[in-house]
């Protein structure tokens, strides 16, 4: 995705039914990524990944997890938004879903 900056992100489906969405630094935007990735599954569990600078902060209030990593400008709007769904992330964490 992504025009000026081109950039991949992963779809992945759980066991459940569920979809986890692994983003790079997302510069297209990380809403249009999830816009794309509902084209997979309405059912979006979690996004981790790098969300840059990202704002648009209502995109995300429909998601059960959420895991800001690198480069994201914006981390603790994001954990003081979303308490019960963000988390911090480490080298070395593990996620199960």
């Amino acid at each position: 995705m992504g025009t000026y900056i081109k950039e991949q992100s992963v779809i992945l489906h759980t066991a459940y039914d569920e979809v986890i969405l692994l983003t790079g630094c997302a510069h297209p935007g990380l809403d249009d990524i999830i816009d794309y990735a509902h084209k997979y599954s309405q059912n979006l569990k979690a996004i981790v990944g790098g969300f840059h600078g990202f704002r648009k902060f209502w995109a995300l209030e429909h998601i059960d997890s959420i895991y800001p990593c690198h480069c994201t400008q914006y981390k603790e709007d994001f954990m003081s938004r979303f308490p019960e769904h963000s988390k911090t992330l480490f080298v070395g964490d593990v996620l199960h879903f």
